[in-house]
This record gives C-alpha cells, structure tokens and sequence, in this order.
C-alpha cells in the first residue's frame, strides 16, 4: 500500500503544480490569439498617451495603465511630435494606429497589459488554494482562464484589469495583515493600495468599502459563531481599520 500510494502522492504533487501554469498558459494564448482580430473599441483611443502626460486626455486616469500600455512606444517607436499637436483624441489614436499598417502598434500596446490579466489569475489561484486547498485553488483559476468576460478585458487597452488587478491584491494582502500583523504585511498591502489607487478612479470607492467590510465583520463575529470560520470571516478580508490604528 505505501508502496503505490507514494508515487500517487507525487503525482498529484506534480499535477498540483503543473495545472495552474498551463492555466496561465492557455489563458494568455486566448488573449494573444484573440486581441489581433478585435478591432478598437472607443475607449482605445488613449492608445500611447502614457507617452504624453501633459496631453489632456492624461488626466482621464490615473496613469499607471497608461504608462504600461505605452512601454512599446517608450522603447522601441517614436511617436511622431506632429501626431500631438492633434487636438482632438479620437482623432490622434487613429493616427497613431495607422503608423503601421498592421495594426501592430495597437496589438503591442495591449500586449504589453496582457500581464495584469495573467497576474491576477495567479492571485486568484493563491488566495483561493490558502482557503480550499490546492486543488481548490486550481478550481477557482480554472474558472477564471476561461471567463469570456474576463477574456475579453484582458486584452483591451483600458485600466479595468489593472484596477481588478490591484484590488483583488490589496483585499488580499489586508487579509494577510489581519491574520499575521507585521511591517512585511503593512508594506505589501500599502503597496497593493497605491497600485489600486494609481490604476483609476473608482478605487478610492473601495477605501471606505474595505474600511466597512471590517468594521460590520467584528461586530457579527461576536454573534454569528459561523462568521469565525477562516473561509468566510470578512474580518480578515480587511485590516484598513488596524493599519490607520497603528
């Protein structure tokens, strides 16, 4: 019996971490596959203005999106200074896409944010394999690779994966704080924090939600026995309230 049971442990070790790398594998093939037969969409007109955040259209967003999709043109093309003096943004992105006639200077730009998608498949996977297992954690990037929708906002040139991103890490890394308090945590969370707030706007709505979710959680905890279990304990989805504390 030990004797067949330890190469199926081993197995299962191996699968365990062979499958979420072929999960991110297939996801980003989809995304890459996918991107070069999608056309612009409205809101890709921003293509390249991390280039030019003096340009109005900058302040649209934070810019930490912006700068990302916009590391092709910072190291390799040029955009030429005429193309700015455009003053209309629907306009200029046009101008800019058609610096090639493939369509390889807005397949570049989203390209370059396809990362923020791979990454947050493997915060999901991390997140999820603490509270259920490895191979719950496995389900749950399953799931995620193959979500149309998520797919489809991957490989866009908008800062919604980048915000989905960075809030997911921060509520993440705020759980880790309130479970083991620490300059390590503090540090990795406020850094997820700045990044949520550097990818766009809407952000600063989850401060006060994360800020809430802890208060409400420690008030239910003291009466719902059921809210103490470590899956469903929203007491340590935030450790805002600590972290101002201290």
């Amino acid at each position: 019996m030990q004797g067949t049971s330890a190469p199926a442990a081993r197995g299962s070790a191996i699968a365990v971490r062979l499958i979420p790398v072929l999960l991110s594998i297939a996801f980003a093939l989809l995304c890459a596959t996918s991107l070069t037969r999608k056309s612009a969409t409205y809101d890709e007109y921003l293509v390249g203005i991390g280039t030019r955040l003096s340009a109005p259209e900058a302040i649209f967003h934070p810019p930490l999106s912006s700068v990302v999709h916009s590391l092709p043109f910072l190291l390799w093309w040029e955009i030429p200074e005429a193309i700015w003096d455009e003053p209309h943004g629907q306009v200029r992105g046009q101008q800019i896409v058609a610096l090639r006639s493939d369509d390889w200077m807005l397949n570049a730009a989203r390209l370059s944010l396809l990362p923020m998608g791979i990454g947050l498949g493997w915060v999901v996977f991390a997140w999820a394999r603490r509270l259920y297992g490895s191979w719950g954690g496995i389900l749950a990037m399953t799931l995620y690779s193959f979500d149309p929708g998520v797919i489809a906002h991957a490989r866009l040139i908008t800062p919604d994966l980048t915000l989905s991103l960075f809030s997911v890490l921060t509520a993440w890394r705020l759980w880790r704080l309130a479970a083991e308090p620490g300059a390590r945590n503090r540090l990795l969370a406020g850094l997820c924090a700045g990044g949520m707030l550097l990818s766009k706007y809407t952000a600063l709505l989850l401060l006060p939600i994360l800020l809430v979710t802890d208060v409400t959680a420690q008030h239910v905890e003291s009466v719902t026995p059921a809210f103490r279990a470590p899956s469903v304990n929203f007491r340590y989805c935030s450790g805002v309230k600590r972290t101002v504390a201290r």
